[in-house]
C-alpha cells in the first residue's frame, strides 16, 4: 500500500471515528483486484483497490446494496473513489471455508451456506442480468480454446459432442431461474463465530437454481463424500419451498449436469490464468477437477460420449500440466 493510498484510507477510518494501527496484504484470487486487512484498535475493514479499466466497480458497489438490504451478509461498501477504484468495506471474516472442512464445524457451516444460499435465490433485482443459454455455452468455450487447442495443440471437442454439451445447457433452462452468487465455493465464503460472510459476489446473475448448491458440494478446492453430498442435497431440499415437488432424482441429475458444465468452465478459466496472465495458482486443481468431471459423466448415461473424450485427454493434459508445476 503506498502512502497516498493509506493517508485515503487513514481519512475515512477517521470519519468513523477510527485510526489506522496497521494493514495486511491479503491473498489474491483469480482477479485484477488487490486486498488489505486495515486494523483499528477495536476493528478491523478491507480495502480493496479494483482497477476502474479492468473491474466493474459500479456493479460490485449495486450489488453490495442489494445484498444487504436483502440481510445477505456480504461486506458493505462505506466508501467508493470511482477514479481510483477505491473501496473501503466492512470486514465479515478471516477465516475460510477450505480451513474449517474436515473440522467438527464442517457440516454447521455447510448448513449454514445453504440456509444463506436459499435466502439469496429469493433476491430480485432489475439490475442482475440473466444468466443466459448463449453464455452458459460461452463458458465451456473456454476449455476448448485454452485447454485443448492451446495447452494440448489438439483438435477443438466442442464440435465433436454437441448433443451432451446441449444437454448440459438445456437442463440448467429446466431448472428455476433464481439469484445465483455464481462462485459460491470455500474460497468465497468465510464462517467466523458461527456466522457466514460472503465475497467475490459482483459477478451474480439470475440462473438455474441448483448452480449455487453444485459449486458448494462440487468445489474445485475441496472433495466432499458422496454420501454427504447426498445429505446436504437433502437438507437443501427440505429447507427451500422452490423444490417441494421435486423428485430426488430429478435433483440429483440437475446438480450433477450443472456441475459437469461449470467444472469444464473452471478447467478453462485455470489454464487461461496460466497462458493469458502467467498465473499458476490454479494450475494445480486441473487434474483433480478433470477427474471429478469424468466422475460425473460415468452417473449420467446422456453423458456418455463426453466422458470417453475427457478420458481421451485426460491423460496428455495431466503430463502436460506437470511440466509447468
Amino acid at each position: 500500500m503506498n502512502e497516498k493510498q493509506k493517508y485515503w484510507c487513514s481519512s475515512i477510518l477517521g470519519r468513523l471515528g477510527h485510526s489506522l494501527q496497521k494493514h495486511e496484504l491479503l491473498k489474491a484470487e483469480a482477479s485484477h483486484r488487490t486486498f488489505y486487512r486495515l486494523h483499528t484498535k477495536t476493528k478491523s475493514y478491507i480495502f480493496m483497490i479494483s482497477p476502474p479499466s479492468l473491474e466493474n466497480n459500479a456493479q460490485f458497489v449495486n450489488l453490495s446494496q442489494v445484498f444487504t438490504q436483502h440481510d445477505i451478509p456480504v461486506p458493505q461498501v462505506l466508501e467508493y473513489a470511482q477514479e481510483t477504484g477505491h473501496l473501503l468495506m466492512t470486514d465479515v471474516g478471516s477465516r475460510h471455508f477450505k480451513d474449517i472442512y474436515n473440522t467438527k464445524v464442517e457440516s454447521l457451516a455447510i448448513n449454514s451456506a445453504i440456509d444463506t444460499l436459499i435466502d439469496i435465490q429469493e433476491v430480485t433485482h432489475d439490475g442482475i442480468p440473466q444468466y443466459t443459454a448463449q453464455r452458459l455455452e460461452d463458458e465451456m468455450s473456454i476449455f476448448d480454446e485454452w485447454v485443448v487447442k492451446k495447452l494440448l495443440n489438439t483438435h477443438d471437442i466442442s464440435t465433436s459432442d454437441i448433443k451432451s454439451r446441449k444437454i448440459l445447457v438445456e437442463q440448467t433452462q429446466e431448472q428455476q431461474q433464481v439469484c445465483v452468487h455464481r462462485d459460491y465455493h470455500c474460497r468465497n465464503l468465510l464462517f467466523s463465530d458461527n456466522s457466514i460472510g460472503i465475497v467475490d459476489f459482483q459477478d451474480a446473475l439470475i440462473g438455474p437454481a441448483f448452480y449455487d448448491l453444485a459449486s458448494l458440494l462440487f468445489d474445485c478446492y475441496h472433495d466432499f463424500r458422496d454420501e454427504d453430498v447426498d445429505l446436504y442435497l437433502a437438507f437443501y431440499l427440505n429447507a427451500s419451498n422452490r423444490h417441494k415437488n421435486v423428485k430426488i432424482s430429478s435433483a440429483k441429475r440437475w446438480l450433477e449436469l450443472t456441475a459437469i458444465q461449470r467444472q469444464i468452465k473452471a478447467m478453462g478459466i485455470f489454464v487461461r490464468l496460466f497462458l493469458k496472465d502467467n498465473k499458476k495458482t490454479h494450475l494445480q486443481y486441473v487434474p483433480s477437477v478433470m477427474k471429478k468431471s469424468i466422475q460425473l459423466m460415468s452417473r449420467q448415461d446422456e453423458m456418455r460420449s463426453l466422458k470417453e473424450l475427457f478420458v481421451s485427454i485426460e491423460k496428455p493434459l495431466i503430463q502436460k500440466i506437470r511440466t509447468y508445476l
